[in-house]
């Protein structure tokens, strides 16, 4: 028995398939580094089914230029927030500071002040000893109650924090800005000494000067809110600045 040899063109057809074959065999998509600037997408060749080991090369994945554009845009993003960030927290604290500030320098001042009142009127008509008594007690006052002897780490934290103790008023729930004033040691210590003065040379407590730790009247036109002369804070926590 003789086969019957395959007819000539078989080889030929063979040889055209497989080549078919091979032309639409599956291939690698190719990357494009404007379809995704960052390559983060859920369809980018480095996030895609069909990623492999040679799409995770830096060569590859992301041209230079490419890189120069994330890092460009990091840097800004970085330097916005922070702008953004700095102009909340130093104007909150700005505003805390200056009300805390503000209170602390009035009772400073209204004690040298009534000094210097009871020193000017002794030296003028006055015992020559309690003169000279009364005014190095303005002397001993002025060192004491500057700003560089009343705002250091003896009596403040670095974040603001009082180091001191400090107590609600009598009656009061909360501490106010007030509060931690009067409980500086060394606005109490010299508003007792000046306190006993007053009752030595029975000073008119009716004196402006001496009301003017009392919260003035307020109409409806000038009355300020309770939230805007409280601190934020009711404990020794930190003042957010």
């Amino acid at each position: 028995m003789h086969l019957a040899q395959p007819p000539d063109s078989f080889g030929d057809d063979l040889d055209y398939h497989t080549s078919i074959v091979q032309m639409t065999s599956v291939s690698p998509p190719a990357y494009d580094t404007l379809d995704d600037v960052f390559g983060s997408g859920s369809d980018s060749p480095l996030h895609g089914p069909t990623a492999s080991a040679s799409w995770e090369t830096p060569d590859m994945s992301m041209s230079l230029d490419t890189r120069r554009l994330q890092a460009q845009h990091n840097t800004v993003g970085y330097r916005e927030g922070i702008t953004a960030g700095k102009a909340g927290s130093i104007q909150a604290g700005f505003d805390q500071g200056f009300a805390l500030g503000a209170n602390i320098g009035i009772r400073a001042g209204q004690i040298l002040g009534l000094f210097e009142g009871i020193s000017a009127a002794l030296a003028e008509a006055g015992p020559a000893d309690e003169s000279v008594r009364v005014s190095s007690l303005l002397s001993q006052a002025t060192a004491e109650l500057n700003p560089d002897a009343i705002f250091t780490s003896e009596f403040w934290a670095s974040d603001g924090t009082w180091a001191y103790p400090v107590a609600a008023s009598l009656g009061a729930d909360e501490i106010i800005y007030s509060d931690v004033a009067d409980q500086h040691p060394l606005i109490a210590k010299w508003a007792r000494i000046i306190n006993d003065e007053i009752e030595r040379w029975q000073i008119d407590p009716a004196l402006p000067i001496l009301e003017s730790s009392e919260a003035p009247p307020q109409d409806e036109s000038t009355a300020v809110s309770e939230a805007s002369v409280k601190p934020d804070v009711t404990s020794r926590d930190a003042i957010a600045w």
